[in-house]
Protein backbone atom coordinates (compact mmCIF):
# COMPACT_ATOMS: atom_id res chain seq x y z
CA UNK A 1 0.00 0.00 0.00
CA UNK A 2 0.84 3.44 -0.51
CA UNK A 3 0.72 6.91 1.44
CA UNK A 4 -2.20 7.25 -0.23
CA UNK A 5 -3.88 4.19 1.80
CA UNK A 6 -2.22 5.79 5.05
CA UNK A 7 -3.04 9.29 6.73
CA UNK A 8 -4.89 10.77 4.05
CA UNK A 9 -9.12 10.33 4.34
CA UNK A 10 -11.64 12.34 5.58
CA UNK A 11 -15.36 11.57 5.42
CA UNK A 12 -14.96 9.22 2.37
CA UNK A 13 -12.26 6.74 3.91
CA UNK A 14 -14.18 7.09 6.00
CA UNK A 15 -12.18 10.68 5.74
CA UNK A 16 -9.03 12.61 6.40
CA UNK A 17 -7.71 9.96 8.77
CA UNK A 18 -9.47 6.95 7.80
CA UNK A 19 -7.71 6.58 4.70
CA UNK A 20 -5.01 5.55 7.25
CA UNK A 21 -6.90 2.45 7.79
CA UNK A 22 -6.53 1.09 4.57
CA UNK A 23 -3.10 0.26 5.78
CA UNK A 24 -4.40 -2.07 8.16
CA UNK A 25 -6.71 -3.84 5.28
CA UNK A 26 -4.39 -5.03 2.59
CA UNK A 27 -5.87 -6.58 -1.15
CA UNK A 28 -4.58 -9.74 -0.21
CA UNK A 29 -5.82 -9.81 3.48
CA UNK A 30 -8.97 -9.16 2.07
CA UNK A 31 -9.53 -11.23 -1.04
CA UNK A 32 -7.21 -14.05 0.17
CA UNK A 33 -8.18 -13.93 3.97
CA UNK A 34 -9.30 -17.92 3.06
CA UNK A 35 -6.08 -18.66 2.02
CA UNK A 36 -4.88 -19.08 5.79
CA UNK A 37 -4.61 -17.81 9.10
CA UNK A 38 -1.53 -15.89 10.43
CA UNK A 39 -1.09 -18.33 13.75
CA UNK A 40 -0.84 -21.18 11.73
CA UNK A 41 3.02 -22.34 11.12
CA UNK A 42 2.41 -22.30 7.33
CA UNK A 43 4.99 -19.11 7.20
CA UNK A 44 7.12 -17.99 4.48
CA UNK A 45 10.31 -17.79 5.94
CA UNK A 46 12.09 -14.63 7.18
CA UNK A 47 15.92 -15.44 5.29
CA UNK A 48 15.23 -14.89 1.53
CA UNK A 49 12.65 -12.54 1.19
CA UNK A 50 15.10 -9.78 0.25
CA UNK A 51 16.11 -11.56 -2.41
CA UNK A 52 12.93 -12.85 -3.39
CA UNK A 53 11.71 -8.90 -3.65
CA UNK A 54 14.10 -8.66 -6.14
CA UNK A 55 13.30 -11.45 -8.17
CA UNK A 56 9.34 -10.43 -7.77
CA UNK A 57 10.32 -6.75 -9.14
CA UNK A 58 11.72 -8.36 -11.97
CA UNK A 59 8.51 -10.32 -13.41
CA UNK A 60 6.12 -7.35 -11.63
CA UNK A 61 8.01 -5.13 -14.37
CA UNK A 62 7.49 -7.19 -17.39
CA UNK A 63 3.75 -8.17 -16.69
CA UNK A 64 3.48 -4.47 -16.64
CA UNK A 65 6.06 -3.13 -18.74
CA UNK A 66 6.85 -0.59 -16.28
CA UNK A 67 10.89 -1.01 -16.19
CA UNK A 68 12.68 -0.64 -12.43
CA UNK A 69 14.57 3.10 -12.70
CA UNK A 70 16.48 2.25 -9.49
CA UNK A 71 16.73 -0.33 -7.31
CA UNK A 72 14.11 -0.59 -4.43
CA UNK A 73 15.39 0.26 -0.83
CA UNK A 74 14.02 -2.01 1.42
CA UNK A 75 13.10 -3.88 4.74
CA UNK A 76 11.94 -6.80 6.73
CA UNK A 77 9.84 -6.11 9.55
CA UNK A 78 7.53 -7.74 12.01
CA UNK A 79 3.93 -6.84 12.71
CA UNK A 80 5.33 -4.57 16.01
CA UNK A 81 7.42 -2.92 14.07
CA UNK A 82 5.27 -1.67 11.41
CA UNK A 83 2.46 -0.80 13.22
CA UNK A 84 4.60 1.38 15.37
CA UNK A 85 6.20 3.00 11.69
CA UNK A 86 2.23 3.62 11.03
CA UNK A 87 1.54 4.74 14.28
CA UNK A 88 4.61 7.46 13.96
CA UNK A 89 3.51 8.50 10.68
CA UNK A 90 -0.33 8.86 11.46
CA UNK A 91 0.90 11.29 14.89
CA UNK A 92 2.99 13.49 12.01
CA UNK A 93 -0.04 14.57 9.64
CA UNK A 94 -2.57 14.28 12.54
CA UNK A 95 -2.73 15.41 15.92
CA UNK A 96 -5.04 13.36 18.48
CA UNK A 97 -7.83 16.51 18.24
CA UNK A 98 -8.24 16.63 14.90
CA UNK A 99 -8.73 12.22 15.05
CA UNK A 100 -11.07 12.94 17.81
CA UNK A 101 -12.86 15.53 15.93
CA UNK A 102 -13.41 13.59 12.71
CA UNK A 103 -14.55 10.77 14.43
CA UNK A 104 -17.01 12.91 16.21
CA UNK A 105 -18.31 14.58 13.04
CA UNK A 106 -19.28 10.80 12.19
CA UNK A 107 -20.81 10.32 15.19
CA UNK A 108 -23.15 13.55 14.49
CA UNK A 109 -24.22 12.31 11.32
CA UNK A 110 -25.14 8.96 13.04
CA UNK A 111 -22.40 7.01 11.29
CA UNK A 112 -20.69 6.12 14.26
CA UNK A 113 -22.25 4.64 17.72
CA UNK A 114 -22.41 7.42 20.24
CA UNK A 115 -18.58 7.21 22.33
CA UNK A 116 -16.92 5.21 19.46
CA UNK A 117 -13.19 5.78 20.38
CA UNK A 118 -12.33 6.96 16.93
CA UNK A 119 -8.20 6.22 17.26
CA UNK A 120 -8.57 2.86 19.26
CA UNK A 121 -10.70 1.67 16.48
CA UNK A 122 -8.16 2.64 13.26
CA UNK A 123 -4.76 1.58 15.66
CA UNK A 124 -6.58 -1.86 16.09
CA UNK A 125 -7.20 -2.20 12.40
CA UNK A 126 -3.63 -1.29 11.99
CA UNK A 127 -2.50 -3.86 14.65
CA UNK A 128 -4.90 -6.06 13.42
CA UNK A 129 -4.51 -6.71 9.66
CA UNK A 130 -1.02 -4.75 8.51
CA UNK A 131 0.89 -6.91 5.99
CA UNK A 132 3.47 -4.46 4.65
CA UNK A 133 3.77 -1.25 2.45
CA UNK A 134 5.34 0.94 0.23
CA UNK A 135 6.54 4.13 1.89
CA UNK A 136 6.91 6.91 -0.61
CA UNK A 137 7.81 9.57 1.14
CA UNK A 138 11.25 8.05 1.83
CA UNK A 139 10.84 5.55 -1.20
CA UNK A 140 10.88 2.66 0.76
CA UNK A 141 9.27 -0.89 0.48
CA UNK A 142 8.88 -2.56 4.22
CA UNK A 143 8.27 -6.20 3.77
CA UNK A 144 6.42 -7.55 7.04
CA UNK A 145 7.91 -10.79 8.25
CA UNK A 146 5.89 -14.15 9.65
CA UNK A 147 2.81 -13.74 6.70
CA UNK A 148 1.04 -16.84 5.48
CA UNK A 149 3.13 -18.11 2.62
CA UNK A 150 0.05 -18.04 0.52
CA UNK A 151 0.28 -14.16 0.89
CA UNK A 152 3.70 -13.13 0.85
CA UNK A 153 4.56 -13.30 -2.44
CA UNK A 154 1.24 -11.47 -3.71
CA UNK A 155 1.51 -9.21 -0.80
CA UNK A 156 5.13 -8.22 -1.80
CA UNK A 157 4.12 -7.71 -5.67
CA UNK A 158 1.47 -5.46 -4.44
CA UNK A 159 3.47 -3.29 -2.68
CA UNK A 160 6.24 -3.64 -5.11
CA UNK A 161 4.30 -2.16 -7.52
CA UNK A 162 3.33 1.12 -6.16
CA UNK A 163 7.11 1.39 -5.98
CA UNK A 164 6.82 0.99 -10.07
CA UNK A 165 4.42 3.76 -9.54
CA UNK A 166 6.14 5.98 -8.01
CA UNK A 167 9.42 5.99 -9.95
CA UNK A 168 7.32 7.29 -13.22
CA UNK A 169 4.12 8.33 -11.87
CA UNK A 170 5.60 10.20 -9.02
CA UNK A 171 2.86 9.51 -6.46
CA UNK A 172 3.55 12.71 -4.13
CA UNK A 173 3.12 15.14 -7.00
CA UNK A 174 -0.26 12.95 -8.09
CA UNK A 175 -1.46 13.73 -4.32
CA UNK A 176 -0.47 17.21 -3.91
CA UNK A 177 -3.25 19.62 -5.83
CA UNK A 178 -5.55 18.93 -2.37
CA UNK A 179 -4.78 17.92 0.96
CA UNK A 180 -6.71 14.78 2.42
CA UNK A 181 -7.91 17.95 5.35
CA UNK A 182 -9.54 20.00 2.60
CA UNK A 183 -10.70 17.46 0.07
CA UNK A 184 -10.53 14.18 1.15
CA UNK A 185 -12.76 13.00 -1.95
CA UNK A 186 -9.61 13.95 -4.62
CA UNK A 187 -7.13 12.10 -2.23
CA UNK A 188 -9.70 9.07 -2.25
CA UNK A 189 -10.10 8.92 -6.20
CA UNK A 190 -5.89 9.39 -6.59
CA UNK A 191 -6.10 5.85 -4.06
CA UNK A 192 -8.24 4.71 -6.10
CA UNK A 193 -6.25 4.65 -9.23
CA UNK A 194 -3.50 3.61 -7.39
CA UNK A 195 -5.12 0.34 -5.59
CA UNK A 196 -7.13 -0.69 -8.19
CA UNK A 197 -4.18 -0.53 -10.56
CA UNK A 198 -1.91 -2.53 -8.08
CA UNK A 199 -4.95 -4.97 -6.94
CA UNK A 200 -5.23 -5.75 -11.31
CA UNK A 201 -1.64 -6.19 -11.06
CA UNK A 202 -1.23 -8.68 -8.20
CA UNK A 203 -3.78 -11.09 -9.50
CA UNK A 204 -2.01 -11.00 -12.80
CA UNK A 205 0.88 -12.11 -10.98
CA UNK A 206 -0.71 -14.96 -8.49
CA UNK A 207 -2.21 -16.48 -12.18
CA UNK A 208 0.69 -16.24 -13.58
CA UNK A 209 1.95 -18.38 -10.38
CA UNK A 210 -0.31 -20.52 -10.86
CA UNK A 211 0.54 -20.98 -14.34
CA UNK A 212 -2.97 -19.70 -15.45
CA UNK A 213 -1.83 -16.81 -17.53
CA UNK A 214 -0.83 -15.83 -20.28
CA UNK A 215 -3.46 -17.91 -22.14
CA UNK A 216 -2.47 -17.52 -25.60
CA UNK A 217 -2.64 -13.45 -26.70
CA UNK A 218 -4.30 -12.60 -23.11
CA UNK A 219 -1.91 -12.04 -20.32
CA UNK A 220 -4.14 -10.14 -18.04
CA UNK A 221 -7.71 -10.66 -16.70
CA UNK A 222 -8.24 -7.11 -18.28
CA UNK A 223 -8.53 -8.81 -21.42
CA UNK A 224 -10.53 -11.55 -20.34
CA UNK A 225 -14.26 -10.95 -21.78
CA UNK A 226 -15.70 -12.43 -18.65
CA UNK A 227 -13.95 -10.20 -16.22
CA UNK A 228 -14.53 -7.07 -18.14
CA UNK A 229 -18.29 -8.33 -18.27
CA UNK A 230 -18.39 -8.02 -14.96
CA UNK A 231 -16.74 -4.87 -14.30
CA UNK A 232 -19.51 -3.32 -16.42
CA UNK A 233 -22.16 -4.94 -14.55
CA UNK A 234 -20.80 -3.99 -11.14
CA UNK A 235 -22.54 -1.68 -9.43
CA UNK A 236 -21.57 0.61 -6.09
CA UNK A 237 -23.23 -1.84 -3.98
CA UNK A 238 -20.39 -4.33 -5.25
CA UNK A 239 -17.66 -2.45 -4.70
CA UNK A 240 -18.22 -2.34 -0.67
CA UNK A 241 -19.81 -5.40 0.22
CA UNK A 242 -17.48 -6.68 2.79
CA UNK A 243 -19.03 -10.21 3.16
CA UNK A 244 -18.81 -10.79 -0.77
CA UNK A 245 -14.86 -9.82 -0.53
CA UNK A 246 -13.99 -12.04 2.19
CA UNK A 247 -16.25 -15.16 0.70
CA UNK A 248 -17.83 -17.27 3.86
CA UNK A 249 -14.36 -18.67 4.80
CA UNK A 250 -12.90 -15.48 5.59
CA UNK A 251 -13.94 -15.49 9.44
CA UNK A 252 -10.16 -14.62 10.90
CA UNK A 253 -10.31 -11.27 8.71
CA UNK A 254 -13.75 -10.48 9.23
CA UNK A 255 -13.84 -11.00 12.92
CA UNK A 256 -11.87 -8.18 13.59
CA UNK A 257 -14.11 -6.05 11.05
CA UNK A 258 -17.04 -6.85 13.23
CA UNK A 259 -16.95 -3.81 15.34
CA UNK A 260 -15.98 -1.61 12.54
CA UNK A 261 -19.29 0.30 11.09
CA UNK A 262 -20.27 -0.29 8.40
CA UNK A 263 -19.62 2.50 6.59
CA UNK A 264 -16.24 2.67 7.51
CA UNK A 265 -15.90 -0.80 5.93
CA UNK A 266 -17.18 -0.15 2.58
CA UNK A 267 -14.63 2.74 2.86
CA UNK A 268 -11.82 0.63 3.28
CA UNK A 269 -12.73 -1.51 0.53
CA UNK A 270 -13.53 1.09 -2.08
CA UNK A 271 -10.21 2.18 -3.04
CA UNK A 272 -9.24 -1.56 -3.90
CA UNK A 273 -12.60 -2.68 -5.60
CA UNK A 274 -13.83 0.44 -7.00
CA UNK A 275 -10.41 1.47 -8.46
CA UNK A 276 -9.81 -1.75 -9.78
CA UNK A 277 -13.39 -1.49 -12.05
CA UNK A 278 -11.95 1.63 -13.02
CA UNK A 279 -9.09 0.20 -14.30
CA UNK A 280 -9.94 -2.67 -16.04
CA UNK A 281 -13.08 -0.77 -17.55
CA UNK A 282 -10.15 2.22 -18.38
CA UNK A 283 -8.40 -0.76 -20.17
CA UNK A 284 -11.71 -1.70 -22.01
CA UNK A 285 -12.09 1.03 -23.75
CA UNK A 286 -8.24 2.38 -24.40
CA UNK A 287 -6.78 -1.24 -24.99
CA UNK A 288 -3.23 -1.10 -23.77
CA UNK A 289 -1.46 -0.23 -20.21
CA UNK A 290 0.42 2.34 -22.31
CA UNK A 291 -2.89 4.01 -22.82
CA UNK A 292 -4.21 3.36 -19.31
CA UNK A 293 -0.89 4.96 -17.62
CA UNK A 294 -1.74 8.30 -19.70
CA UNK A 295 -4.14 7.98 -17.11
CA UNK A 296 -1.68 9.20 -14.43
CA UNK A 297 -0.76 12.58 -15.55
CA UNK A 298 -4.31 13.48 -15.51
CA UNK A 299 -5.59 11.24 -12.86
CA UNK A 300 -9.38 11.04 -11.79
CA UNK A 301 -10.09 13.67 -9.33
CA UNK A 302 -13.31 12.76 -7.32
CA UNK A 303 -15.17 9.61 -6.31
CA UNK A 304 -18.18 10.58 -8.97
CA UNK A 305 -15.19 10.13 -11.71
CA UNK A 306 -14.07 6.54 -10.40
CA UNK A 307 -18.27 5.23 -10.22
CA UNK A 308 -18.70 6.64 -13.47
CA UNK A 309 -15.56 6.33 -15.57
CA UNK A 310 -17.65 7.84 -18.40
CA UNK A 311 -17.47 10.63 -16.75
CA UNK A 312 -13.91 10.62 -16.32
CA UNK A 313 -13.20 10.09 -20.19
CA UNK A 314 -15.96 13.39 -20.62
CA UNK A 315 -13.91 15.28 -18.49
CA UNK A 316 -16.63 16.06 -16.44
CA UNK A 317 -15.13 17.97 -13.81
CA UNK A 318 -16.68 18.91 -10.16
CA UNK A 319 -17.43 22.29 -9.23
CA UNK A 320 -15.52 23.49 -6.07
CA UNK A 321 -17.33 24.71 -3.31
CA UNK A 322 -17.20 27.00 -0.02
CA UNK A 323 -18.84 28.85 2.30
CA UNK A 324 -18.75 30.11 6.20
CA UNK A 325 -20.87 29.94 9.18
CA UNK A 326 -18.86 31.03 11.45
CA UNK A 327 -20.39 34.78 11.42
CA UNK A 328 -23.74 33.38 12.21
CA UNK A 329 -23.00 31.18 15.64
CA UNK A 330 -20.81 33.67 17.38
CA UNK A 331 -18.20 33.19 19.98
CA UNK A 332 -19.71 30.17 21.55
CA UNK A 333 -18.73 27.93 18.74
CA UNK A 334 -15.46 26.45 17.09
CA UNK A 335 -14.88 25.06 13.60
CA UNK A 336 -13.46 21.94 13.88
CA UNK A 337 -13.51 20.22 10.57
CA UNK A 338 -13.97 21.34 6.82
CA UNK A 339 -13.79 19.16 3.80
CA UNK A 340 -15.45 17.45 0.60
CA UNK A 341 -17.45 14.76 1.22
CA UNK A 342 -18.27 13.49 -2.69
CA UNK A 343 -20.73 10.87 -4.12
CA UNK A 344 -19.33 7.74 -2.57
CA UNK A 345 -19.09 8.97 1.06
CA UNK A 346 -22.60 10.49 0.41
CA UNK A 347 -23.75 7.59 -0.96
CA UNK A 348 -22.51 5.42 2.36
CA UNK A 349 -24.64 7.74 4.61
CA UNK A 350 -27.67 7.38 2.98
CA UNK A 351 -27.53 3.82 2.87
CA UNK A 352 -26.85 3.61 6.35
CA UNK A 353 -29.86 5.31 6.95
CA UNK A 354 -32.18 3.94 4.16
CA UNK A 355 -31.13 0.64 4.54
CA UNK A 356 -28.37 -0.48 7.84
CA UNK A 357 -30.81 0.82 10.65
CA UNK A 358 -32.55 -1.86 11.95
CA UNK A 359 -35.93 0.44 12.49
CA UNK A 360 -39.27 -0.13 11.65
CA UNK A 361 -40.67 2.01 8.44
CA UNK A 362 -41.49 1.75 4.90
CA UNK A 363 -39.99 2.67 1.80
CA UNK A 364 -39.28 6.19 1.61
CA UNK A 365 -40.99 7.06 -1.05
CA UNK A 366 -39.11 8.71 -4.19
CA UNK A 367 -35.84 7.62 -3.00
CA UNK A 368 -34.07 5.49 -4.79
CA UNK A 369 -30.63 4.47 -3.92
CA UNK A 370 -27.68 5.04 -5.58
CA UNK A 371 -29.64 7.57 -8.25
CA UNK A 372 -30.12 9.92 -5.39
CA UNK A 373 -26.45 10.71 -5.45
CA UNK A 374 -25.54 10.74 -9.20
CA UNK A 375 -26.00 13.60 -9.80
CA UNK A 376 -23.50 14.80 -7.66
CA UNK A 377 -21.58 18.15 -8.73
CA UNK A 378 -19.65 19.19 -5.65
CA UNK A 379 -19.96 19.37 -1.64
CA UNK A 380 -18.34 20.88 1.57
CA UNK A 381 -19.10 20.26 4.92
CA UNK A 382 -18.62 21.76 7.85
CA UNK A 383 -18.72 21.07 11.63
CA UNK A 384 -18.50 23.09 14.31
CA UNK A 385 -18.44 22.55 18.40
CA UNK A 386 -19.58 24.90 21.54
CA UNK A 387 -18.00 24.67 25.08
CA UNK A 388 -20.36 22.08 26.27
CA UNK A 389 -18.97 19.35 23.30
CA UNK A 390 -22.07 19.88 21.28
CA UNK A 391 -21.30 19.29 17.75
CA UNK A 392 -23.72 21.21 14.93
CA UNK A 393 -22.81 20.75 10.85
CA UNK A 394 -23.63 22.63 7.55
CA UNK A 395 -22.63 20.37 4.42
CA UNK A 396 -23.75 22.32 0.66
CA UNK A 397 -24.28 20.54 -1.87
CA UNK A 398 -23.91 21.03 -5.17
CA UNK A 399 -26.40 19.59 -8.28
CA UNK A 400 -25.84 19.02 -11.96
CA UNK A 401 -29.49 20.15 -12.40
CA UNK A 402 -32.64 21.33 -10.72
CA UNK A 403 -33.89 17.67 -10.83
CA UNK A 404 -30.95 16.11 -9.37
CA UNK A 405 -31.30 18.42 -6.42
CA UNK A 406 -34.94 17.42 -6.09
CA UNK A 407 -33.87 14.14 -5.63
CA UNK A 408 -31.18 13.82 -3.40
CA UNK A 409 -33.55 16.55 -1.16
CA UNK A 410 -36.49 14.35 -1.13
CA UNK A 411 -33.33 11.07 0.07
CA UNK A 412 -32.06 13.50 2.63
CA UNK A 413 -35.12 14.29 4.32
CA UNK A 414 -36.07 10.52 3.88
CA UNK A 415 -33.14 9.79 5.44
CA UNK A 416 -33.44 11.67 8.83
CA UNK A 417 -37.24 10.67 9.40
CA UNK A 418 -36.06 7.11 8.89
CA UNK A 419 -33.02 7.54 11.19
CA UNK A 420 -35.13 9.25 13.88
CA UNK A 421 -37.73 7.09 13.52
CA UNK A 422 -39.86 6.48 16.59
CA UNK A 423 -38.31 9.96 18.42
CA UNK A 424 -40.07 12.85 19.13
CA UNK A 425 -39.90 14.87 15.98
CA UNK A 426 -41.94 17.94 14.85
CA UNK A 427 -41.50 18.14 10.95
CA UNK A 428 -42.77 22.01 9.17
CA UNK A 429 -42.40 22.12 5.38
CA UNK A 430 -42.64 24.95 3.07
CA UNK A 431 -42.07 25.82 -0.63
CA UNK A 432 -41.40 28.80 -2.55
CA UNK A 433 -40.69 30.27 -5.75
CA UNK A 434 -36.93 28.91 -5.18
CA UNK A 435 -37.31 25.97 -3.52
CA UNK A 436 -38.41 24.12 -0.93
CA UNK A 437 -37.40 23.27 2.88
CA UNK A 438 -37.85 21.29 5.81
CA UNK A 439 -37.42 22.18 9.74
CA UNK A 440 -37.14 19.46 12.25
CA UNK A 441 -37.47 19.80 15.92
CA UNK A 442 -35.96 16.95 17.82
CA UNK A 443 -36.90 16.49 21.52
CA UNK A 444 -37.91 19.26 23.86
CA UNK A 445 -37.01 21.18 26.90
CA UNK A 446 -33.26 22.15 26.75
CA UNK A 447 -32.16 19.43 24.64
CA UNK A 448 -34.26 20.23 22.12
CA UNK A 449 -32.27 20.97 18.43
CA UNK A 450 -32.89 21.83 14.97
CA UNK A 451 -32.60 19.77 11.96
CA UNK A 452 -32.50 22.11 9.01
CA UNK A 453 -32.71 20.86 4.90
CA UNK A 454 -33.23 23.29 2.39
CA UNK A 455 -33.21 23.28 -2.10
CA UNK A 456 -32.59 26.64 -3.22
CA UNK A 457 -32.48 25.54 -7.36
CA UNK A 458 -29.32 23.13 -7.88
CA UNK A 459 -27.83 23.57 -3.90
CA UNK A 460 -29.17 21.48 -0.97
CA UNK A 461 -28.30 22.64 2.32
CA UNK A 462 -28.33 20.21 5.36
CA UNK A 463 -28.10 21.46 8.96
CA UNK A 464 -27.84 19.27 12.05
CA UNK A 465 -27.46 19.93 15.68
CA UNK A 466 -28.29 23.38 16.27
CA UNK A 467 -29.97 24.06 19.93
CA UNK A 468 -33.51 24.95 19.54
CA UNK A 469 -34.53 27.90 21.83
CA UNK A 470 -38.28 29.11 21.35
CA UNK A 471 -38.63 32.11 19.59
CA UNK A 472 -42.08 35.23 19.79
CA UNK A 473 -44.55 34.96 17.82
CA UNK A 474 -42.65 36.81 14.69
CA UNK A 475 -39.05 36.49 15.40
CA UNK A 476 -38.78 32.72 14.39
CA UNK A 477 -36.43 33.61 11.49
CA UNK A 478 -33.76 34.87 14.42
CA UNK A 479 -33.35 31.59 15.63
CA UNK A 480 -29.81 30.22 15.27
CA UNK A 481 -31.25 27.50 12.74
CA UNK A 482 -32.22 30.49 10.38
CA UNK A 483 -28.82 33.04 11.01
CA UNK A 484 -27.01 29.79 9.99
CA UNK A 485 -29.43 28.93 6.86
CA UNK A 486 -28.49 33.01 5.99
CA UNK A 487 -24.94 32.92 6.16
CA UNK A 488 -24.38 29.77 4.19
CA UNK A 489 -26.26 30.50 1.46
CA UNK A 490 -24.94 34.38 1.38
CA UNK A 491 -21.21 33.40 1.44
CA UNK A 492 -21.66 30.39 -1.08
CA UNK A 493 -18.87 30.43 -3.53
CA UNK A 494 -18.53 28.11 -6.45
CA UNK A 495 -15.20 27.58 -8.38
CA UNK A 496 -14.24 25.95 -11.25
CA UNK A 497 -12.42 23.13 -10.39
CA UNK A 498 -9.61 22.37 -13.32
CA UNK A 499 -8.21 26.43 -13.23
CA UNK A 500 -7.62 25.77 -9.37
CA UNK A 501 -6.22 22.49 -9.67
CA UNK A 502 -3.78 23.89 -12.68
CA UNK A 503 -3.24 26.77 -10.51
CA UNK A 504 -2.48 24.40 -7.27
CA UNK A 505 -0.19 22.31 -9.65
CA UNK A 506 1.98 25.10 -11.07
CA UNK A 507 2.90 25.98 -7.47
CA UNK A 508 3.39 23.02 -6.02
CA UNK A 509 5.84 22.57 -9.68
CA UNK A 510 7.61 26.03 -8.86
CA UNK A 511 7.67 24.84 -4.88
CA UNK A 512 9.70 21.76 -5.53
CA UNK A 513 12.03 23.03 -8.50
CA UNK A 514 13.40 26.22 -5.42
CA UNK A 515 13.57 23.58 -3.03
CA UNK A 516 15.97 21.43 -5.60
CA UNK A 517 18.16 24.54 -6.18
CA UNK A 518 18.57 25.05 -2.27
CA UNK A 519 19.51 21.33 -1.73
CA UNK A 520 21.67 21.58 -4.82
CA UNK A 521 25.55 21.53 -3.86
CA UNK A 522 27.33 24.58 -4.32
CA UNK A 523 29.63 24.40 -7.48
CA UNK A 524 33.22 23.91 -6.85
CA UNK A 525 35.32 26.77 -7.23
CA UNK A 526 37.95 26.52 -9.77
CA UNK A 527 41.64 26.42 -8.97
CA UNK A 528 43.62 28.81 -10.56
Amino acid sequence: MTRSDAPQTSLARLGAIAIAALLALTPTAALHAHGGDAETPDMAPTNGLLDQADAIAKDVAVIRGLPLKSPLKKDVQNREQLREALISRIAKEYTDEEIINEGRLYERLGLFPEGLDYKKLILDLLTAQIAGFYDQDIKALYIMSGLPEALQRPTMAHEIFHALQDQHFDILEMQAAFSPKENSDFQIARSALIEGDATVLMIDFTLREEKQLPQGDVASIAQMPMIAGTANAMTIENMTSLQDLLGSGGESAGSSMESVPPSLQESLIFPYIGGLRFVLLAYQKLGSWEKVDEIYSMAPVSTEQIIHPERYFAKDMPVLIDFEAKGALGSEWSEIYRNVVGEFQMHLTLKQHLRLLKKPGAPIPGVNLPEAVEGWGGDKILAFENKDKKVLIAHMSNWDTVEDAEQYYVAINGALARRFHGEQLVVQTTRGGHGESTCYTLGEGADAERLYVERWGDMVLHIEGVPHTPMPEGKHKEALVFKLRDASFDTLKRTDFLPEYEARMKAYAEKKALEAKEEAPAPKKKQK
